[in-house]
């Protein structure tokens, strides 16, 4: 499995559906269009699809967690892998990044999804500096 191929994800924000069914029962709840509310998210952290496309940083493994650090806004985020591989495959991957890796970040895009729970998020490729 070559790195460049892999999609990572970084989750902004989880919406808990019991919470969500709730609010839509009231009849003053205004639905934000789901691309939109990973958009806003974006923006509160001081990014966008548009700068994080060819934007730069840096990742690294800390415990078995996988941490992004776009150079646009300094800030450190939680990254996991959009499709599920075994154990094993995963450990290879993340063993990739034992020490800091500086990063390009290629194909950033929304991401919706979730089976109970929405999360609002992310998803990027990697190329290495």
């Amino acid at each position: 499995m070559k790195i460049e191929d892999i999609y990572f994800v970084v989750n902004f924000y989880t919406e808990d559906m019991a919470d969500r069914m709730m609010e839509e029962d009231d009849e003053n709840f205004v639905k934000i269009p789901e691309n939109e509310m990973v958009m806003n998210f974006l923006k509160e952290e001081g990014l966008s699809i548009d700068l994080l496309n060819g934007a730069t940083g840096v990742m690294k493994n800390i415990d078995k967690t996988l941490l992004v650090e776009f150079g646009i806004n300094n800030e450190t985020y939680r990254a996991t892998l959009l499709e599920f591989i075994g154990f094993k495959e995963f450990l290879g991957v993340v063993n990739t990044f034992l020490e800091y890796k500086k990063v390009k970040f290629i194909d950033v895009s929304t991401q919706v999804g979730g089976v109970i729970d929405t999360n609002y998020g992310i998803k990027f490729k990697i190329e290495y500096i």
